[in-house]
């Protein structure tokens, strides 16, 4: 016997309350074997029998210790051993029940839920399944233990969300299956009705809790708290969590464990330290991979939350007349073998800075196509280690006499080797290598925050001193979390060029099942600084990936690994460090003029036929501007800050900033042709660049550029150019 039991019978004798105690001789004796049929619908489940109400009641005598538990009254107590044993009656189905949520259409709802949503848990399970007629049929004929098994975890997923309400029934109907109703006679309706919601509050969030009453007449003299009791009640389940929650006998019956049941029972297998007791609470867990340790983090917040919850309102909560107060946590401890150990408070998880969230939900077509976030991988490897180049090269000639052929060669020691390749099973792996400046645990929150790479102050204290072309790309701080695009997790190892920090990370994708979150692990074995990231593609990624200008056509398809490389050969055609694709190096074009004033490099082609341009946003290709139809030009911006003059997608510049693009264009080209290095490449070419010049020493820039938007094609600007000889 329990030792509220026991004090129960003891105060229930002398204060009268002795109905009370007839109720409960008659419930302790019906309901565990009620809880002993929840395994034929939950087999997969933790034990929700009379042990689990035992613990609960063990669990409130820790907490509150024994001295308060004596203070209370005989019905508070007749209230804390009725809600620990009822609570999960709900779990009770019958065959009735399982008919009616098959006849009023509420079950077959459920189950196109559970189709729509390939990350629900029971979608493997609901995929034997159709439904046709208002029916549920199987897909195939032939019959296996597995689709048996699916049944029964549907219903119990079903159930699950409604067992609290469906305890609030068993209690209050006196047309139960369970026959609770022949003692009631002799108990007041009103306190079946109040041990009810008792029990149905334990699934409730906890502003619902708060509206039971904090006061209630009990029997004869006695008073009663249904909101105390309910808190109890809430902290004595959630605090089950020692190992041996799960049956294995139940589990036996079954063909194969679902997913997140196994997780939870490893979750419980993974406490090494509980202390519960009315002043500590500490839980600490060795968990055997980051799935059970994220349950297990899951578990522990709600602990947390919980507890603060009842602690800021306890005053409210606590009968008057019962001096208590609950215990402080401690601690609530992860440990992962081999990974850093994670608390509920540390462990880092992908999130979105508000502001930046509002720019991306002001944008559209963020990425027109998915393999973008390959460019952007890059891009944040090249600005990486830009900033590690400067740090090496800041006080050298190397980077004062600007983008020329000693800057250049110095790039030559910082590679980037990208790896597109198919496994075995035809699964396509990308791997991709820096030498930059890595990072550091600390530095890990700036990744994993959308939108907070300029809050970085390490780095914007270097960016601050870089030389206005050699700053990197831009602070969007989404480039990286492009990637689960293509992927679910990404496996990062890194070595920081600071505090030679080395650590390895997995990240997960906010959107599946793991939402986000981010696990660290020590390593050793990188020797120099940098950042290498490998993932497998999506499994819809693996066969075809359209390209051109419907991607979502069902025209032009071609090969996932033939369009990752053609992304990484696009981008490294200007990149100053060199880029190699599956160890094939991809050479930057050469013979560039880089004009320090503007901090563009150009280049004109030799040959004047259609005027081409391809316009580069610090090495990353970007449309044409319009309106720019004198010369056939390759234009390389390195001055411009991406978030002024690039579109989200940093695929265009900004419609807004185009006009001044085309100022600095002009300028640049303007300091080209009074250069030493101005040297006219072709025949029409020259007659172009003395257009520019006549035009330009008689005029402003914006006169020169209002007469490119009225000269979109060469024959207008050649016949200008006949009117002046």
């Amino acid at each position: 016997m329990n030792y509220i039991e026991q004090v129960f019978r003891n105060k229930a004798k002398d204060e009268g309350c002795s109905i009370l105690v007839s109720k409960w001789n008659y419930d302790s004796t019906l309901i565990p074997e009620a809880l002993e049929t929840i395994p034929l619908i939950f087999p997969h489940f933790s034990k929700h029998n009379k042990s689990h109400s035992e613990t609960i009641l063990n669990n409130i005598v820790n907490v509150l210790g024994k001295n308060v538990i004596e203070q209370l009254s005989s019905t508070d107590l007749w209230l804390i051993l009725e809600s620990a044993y009822c609570h999960d009656l709900g779990m009770v189905i019958t065959v009735e029940m399982i008919n009616a949520a098959l006849q009023d259409g509420s079950f077959l709802k459920y189950f196109r839920s559970v189709l729509a949503d390939p990350f629900h848990e029971m979608y493997k399970y609901a995929a034997f399944y159709a439904i046709k007629d208002g029916k549920l049929v199987l897909k195939q004929n032939d019959f296996s233990l597995m689709m048996y098994d699916s049944v029964r975890f549907l219903m119990s997923d079903y159930f699950r969300s409604r067992h609290a309400d469906n305890s609030l029934k068993a209690i209050a109907n006196t047309e139960s299956v369970l026959a609770l109703d022949l003692p009631k006679a002799i108990v007041p309706t009103r306190l079946i009705s109040m041990m009810g919601a008792v029990c149905r509050s334990h699934t409730l969030n906890f502003n619902e809790v708060m509206s039971l009453p904090q006061v209630e007449n009990g029997i004869a003299t006695d008073m009663a708290h249904p909101r105390f009791v309910a808190c109890l009640l809430r902290l004595g389940d959630i605090l089950d969590i020692d190992n041996n929650r799960f049956s294995d006998v139940f589990i036996k019956t079954i063909s194969e464990m679902p997913e997140l049941s196994q997780l939870h029972k490893d979750k419980h297998l993974s406490i090494t330290h509980l202390r519960i007791d009315s002043k500590y609470i500490e839980v600490n867990a060795k968990c055997n991979s980051p799935r059970v340790a994220k349950v297990t983090k899951d578990w522990f917040s709600w602990i947390k939350e919980e507890v603060n919850n009842q602690t800021l309102r306890w005053n409210t909560i606590v009968p008057d007349d019962v001096s208590c107060y609950l215990p402080t946590i401690s601690s609530l401890d992860i440990e992962i073998e081999g990974y850093d150990n994670l608390s509920t408070i540390e462990m880092p998880r992908f999130t979105i800075d508000v502001n930046k969230a509002l720019e991306l939900l002001q944008g559209k077509n963020f990425y027109k196509d998915p393999f973008d976030s390959i460019r952007e991988l890059l891009q944040n490897a090249v600005d990486s280690t830009l900033l590690k180049f400067y740090e090496i090269y800041k006080d050298t000639e190397v980077i004062r006499n600007g983008i020329d052929e000693g800057f250049l060669d110095a790039a030559k020691l910082f590679p980037i080797h990208v790896t597109v390749k198919r496994d075995a099973k035809g699964t396509i792996l990308v791997s991709i290598s820096d030498k930059g400046l890595g990072i550091s645990k600390q530095q890990l929150k700036f990744l994993s925050n959308t939108g907070s790479s300029s809050k970085n102050v390490l780095k914007q204290d270097i960016i601050r001193n870089m030389p206005p072309w050699m700053r990197p790309s831009g602070v969007f701080g989404i480039g990286f979390q492009s990637i689960f695009l293509l992927t679910d997790k990404v496996e990062i190892e890194t070595k920081d060029f600071f505090t030679d920090e080395c650590i390895s990370i997995e990240m997960y994708n906010p959107r599946s099942k793991m939402k986000g979150d981010i696990y660290i692990k020590p390593c050793s074995h990188m020797y120099e600084s940098g950042f290498k990231l490998h993932f497998s593609l999506k499994e819809e990624w693996n066969k075809k990936n359209v390209e051109r200008n419907d991607f979502f056509s069902d025209e032009h398809e071609e090969d996932c690994v033939e369009s990752i490389c053609k992304k990484v050969k696009q981008y490294a055609a200007m990149s100053f460090f060199p880029i190699y694709c599956n160890e094939e190096y991809i050479e930057r074009e050469g013979n560039f003029y880089f004009d320090q004033a503007t901090g563009i490099e150009l280049k004109f082609s030799d040959t004047n036929e259609g005027h081409e341009q391809k316009f580069y946003f610090k090495n990353a290709l970007v449309a044409s501007l319009p309106n720019v139809s004198f010369f056939s030009v390759i234009a390389n911006f390195h001055s411009c800050n991406s978030v002024d003059y690039l579109t989200l997608d940093r695929s265009s510049f900004k419609d807004n900033m185009q006009s001044e693009v085309q100022d600095l264009l002009y300028q640049a080209i303007d300091n080209y042709l009074h250069s030493p290095s101005f040297v006219p490449v072709y025949s029409s070419g020259t007659n172009s660049f003395v257009l520019f010049r006549r035009f330009n020493g008689k005029a402003s820039i914006l006169y020169w550029r209002k007469i490119g938007i009225l000269s979109s094609k060469i024959n207008i600007c050649m016949s200008i150019l006949t009117m002046i000889k």
